[in-house]
């Protein structure tokens, strides 16, 4: 899925305009990466654990099936 998609999407069910969700969504990631630079987790529910590699790149570790958690 394209950013541009996502921002549709969020827009269509917020009742924010695609711009100002498009905004919203750079808003989030922006903060996951600062926090990865930082060495820091970012756990996002039921979509996944982002975690800082090794290297520069970054890690994604979805949930484990049937360990989604409540929300």
């Amino acid at each position: 899925m394209k950013k541009q998609e996502l921002a549709q999407r969020i827009a269509d069910n917020t009742g924010l305009s695609p711009a100002e969700a498009a905004d919203g969504l750079d808003s989030v990631v922006t903060r996951i990466l600062e926090r990865l630079r930082r060495g820091k987790k970012v756990n996002m529910g039921r979509l996944g654990v982002f975690e800082p590699g090794p290297t520069p790149q970054f890690q994604f570790r979805p949930p484990a099936k049937g360990n989604e958690g409540d929300r």
